[in-house]
């Protein structure tokens, strides 16, 4: 449920990507995350964001 999905990101760090350059993560590049799930959850990247910014601040007791 989409209740209790939190997205992140690792960054900065590098990944090898499949041509074997490297590719420097960015904070940004959590927006990916999102939209993959928008199109999985069939919902709007603005509703991800928000219901997963609520579950960060259940997360963290903020």
């Amino acid at each position: 449920p989409l209740e209790k999905i939190l997205v992140e990101t690792d960054s900065p760090v590098r990944y090898k990507n499949s041509s074997g350059d490297f590719y420097l993560a960015q904070p940004k590049d959590v927006l990916r995350t999102i939209r993959a799930l928008a199109a999985i959850k069939k919902l709007t990247p603005e509703k991800i964001i928000e219901q997963t910014t609520v579950n960060a601040k259940l997360f963290f007791n903020l």
